[in-house]
Formats: structure tokens, C-alpha cells, sequence
């Protein structure tokens, strides 16, 4: 299943170094999208989303699509370039709920074919 390599990563990184770690997650070959991670703690983590600011046009996100992802709980601010959002994950099954909604993500709010990550990981 394409979300568990996700899982392992997220894992990874909430018992990383917290002060210095991240986890930047895109679908092999396009780089343009991404979700980035950073672990604000043991349990929760920060996640961001890439905006139209930095989207190509041909994949900008319509109104609709927007909409999706605030009804997701993103938010974006008026000083935010990125969508982001704090994820609770207190055990495995929340872990694996954020993988699958990462997943999720990629192929219903941006429209693109996943068949495999490309993961930049920092610790």
C-alpha cells in the first residue's frame, strides 16, 4: 500500500531530533507538489501543503479544490504562502489515518498520479 512508506517516515520523524528535523513527501517526479512535516512534539505534527503561490499553472488549485482542502482543516492566512494544518498523532493509527490523508491529498486535491514518493528527510 502506497501510504506506508509514508507512515514509516512520519514515525521516523516523531522520534527524530525535534528541534532540527523535517519531512518533505512528493510524488516521484513531480516536485512541484509536496506536504512538508515538521514534529512539534512527540504526538503532534506540523504539516504544509503547497499553495498557488508556488503551484505551476497548470496544476493551481480552483476554488473548489480550496475548499476541499480548508474543509480538510487547512488554513491559509492572509501572511501564509502554504496551506498547513497541526495533526495530532498520538499512536500508530493516527500515523497511519495522516498517511493515507497525505495520499488523499495528492490525488484529489491536486490531481496527481501516485505511484510512488520521493522523500527529502532531515534529523
Amino acid at each position: 500500500m502506497a501510504y506506508q512508506q509514508i507512515t514509516e517516515y512520519l514515525k521516523r520523524l516523531l522520534s527524530s531530533n525535534l528541534e532540527e528535523s523535517f519531512l518533505i513527501i512528493s510524488p516521484k517526479g513531480n516536485g512541484d507538489v509536496y506536504a512538508q512535516f515538521l514534529p512539534l512534539s512527540q504526538e503532534e505534527l506540523y504539516c504544509e501543503t503547497v499553495s498557488n503561490e508556488f503551484l505551476p499553472e497548470k496544476l493551481q488549485l480552483n476554488s473548489q479544490k480550496i475548499s476541499q482542502l480548508k474543509k480538510l482543516g487547512f488554513e491559509l492566512g492572509e501572511e501564509d504562502v502554504n496551506f498547513h494544518r497541526d495533526f495530532e498523532v498520538k499512536n500508530d493509527t493516527a500515523i497511519e489515518e495522516l498517511s493515507k490523508l497525505v495520499l488523499k491529498i495528492f490525488v484529489e486535491i491536486y490531481g496527481v498520479v501516485v505511484t510512488d514518493f520521493d522523500f527529502e528527510y532531515e534529523e
